[in-house]
């Protein structure tokens, strides 16, 4: 065999790449794992595709990396989110267009809600709307007409066709760490070594700002408890973590669900430190054996986003809470070791200094 045939490397059908957010790009305190890509690089590894996830945030050399892994790829893919990764994802368009055939697709929740604006960007070949697993399958496999939610061009016209229906998360196959170097994404965590994951996607409130009403339809979709004790097993066990980040939307929609994870998680002697976000509502309404349950299961820190302290603002914005039960759920969890974070929202329309 000559050296040429040595040398040969297989390319890769899709290359996924994640763009810098901006001051988000904290490596070791704000920088998680790329979970977009992630769940749909394990839909192309489970159908038998090749497929490299590029981090820019953390891929100083990411021209090199994406020159050298776009070769003879298919498609590459760019996730982002309104902001700062908009501009990013543009940059990483820009350099794909100039050394590669591959088209262009993107996602992720900005081109979900804006796809025809994003679709008349001359950097952009296609847009996937909603989530992205299964449509990728298809792109690779069928006629783009073909395929469910997705807008694209053809002879200078925008083609939409009809919307996909969501996903089954207890059928998604098990995240492919290994195309991750993983030692970028472990934050510190009382003590321990954690990790972010997600459970569950979507929420069934209606707050005006937030991007769920149009993206996920108001719904709240999980994984059940066996499948996330799962993956949390896996990972204490490869990576050594001893504490996880639900970095989802809305964890505790259904409260018994989250009581049988930990109760799966004792059957397997696995304890961990953990931290998620939270209403107000929940927590007024919640027990005290129930609070009493997530303390003794390593519950460390609940991220709450009461948004404003004026009840005039709450409503306008459809919170759907109030002052009141902010107050009544501070003093309900003084008496706890559970740490309660609250996150505002400046600068709502009619709001005085």
């Amino acid at each position: 065999m000559d050296k040429k045939n040595n040398n040969f490397r297989k390319t890769n059908d899709v290359v996924l790449v994640f763009p810098r957010t901006g001051s988000m790009d904290i490596k070791g305190i704000l920088i998680e794992i790329p979970q977009s890509v992630l769940f749909i690089a394990s839909y192309l590894i489970k159908e038998g595709f090749s497929v490299k996830i590029i981090d820019q945030r953390i891929d100083d050399n990411w021209k090199e990396t994406l020159k050298r892994e776009a070769v003879g790829a298919k498609l590459v893919g760019i996730s982002a989110m309104t902001g700062k990764q908009i501009h990013y994802g543009l940059e990483i368009a820009k350099f794909v267009r100039k050394n590669s055939n591959a088209k262009i697709v993107w996602g992720g929740i900005h081109p979900s809600i804006m796809p025809e604006q994003t679709i008349k960007n001359n950097l952009v070949d296609l847009v996937v709307v909603g989530e992205g697993e299964e449509t990728v399958i298809d792109l690779l496999k069928k006629d783009w007409e073909k395929v469910k939610g997705i807008y694209f061009k053809k002879n200078g016209k925008i083609i939409k066709t009809p919307p996909r229906d969501f996903l089954d998360l207890n059928d998604t196959p098990p995240l492919p760490f290994h195309l991750l170097k993983m030692n970028n994404y472990f934050i510190p965590f009382v003590g321990v070594k954690a990790l972010h994951l997600h459970t569950s996607r979507g929420c069934p409130y209606r707050c005006a700002f937030c991007y769920n009403r149009v993206f996920n339809k108001g719904l709240w979709r999980c994984m059940n408890a066996k499948k996330v004790a799962d993956t949390i097993e896996y990972v204490t066990k490869k990576f050594g973590v001893g504490g996880i980040v639900f970095a989802e939307d809305n964890t505790f929609v259904n409260s018994k669900r989250v009581e049988d994870i930990f109760k799966e998680l004792d059957k397997r002697n696995i304890h961990i430190k953990w931290k998620a976000d939270c209403r107000i509502d929940y927590l007024d309404g919640a027990s005290e054996d129930f609070l009493s349950f997530l303390e003794e299961h390593g519950l460390d820190t609940l991220d709450i986003g009461v948004e404003s302290g004026c009840d005039k603002t709450l409503k306008k914005i459809q919170k759907d809470i109030t002052t009141e039960q902010i107050y009544r759920v501070n003093k309900k969890l003084a008496k706890r070791n559970i740490k309660l974070r609250y996150s505002f929202m400046m600068g709502m329309p009619e709001e005085t200094k």
